[in-house]
């Protein structure tokens, strides 16, 4: 686990490899590649979930981020 300043660093970092290098690693998305269909809108009073496989399935915590 990291803290909120880690994990602010680790944006920072992240967003200066993937935005300001001289080279762009990310190159912006076609309108035809946008996910809408994963907009749902969730009724209230209710209890949701949005189950996706991990890499970690051993590790309940597991997680994984794409930042773009």
């Amino acid at each position: 686990n990291i803290g909120p300043s880690e994990a602010e660093t680790l944006v920072i970092d992240i967003e200066k490899i993937l935005f300001h290098s001289p080279k762009h690693m990310c190159k912006p998305l076609f309108s035809s590649q946008f996910l809408t269909n994963r907009i749902v809108k969730l009724q209230t009073a209710r209890s949701h979930f949005y189950p996706v496989q991990c890499l970690n399935q051993d590790n309940e915590n597991s997680a994984l981020l794409f930042y773009v």
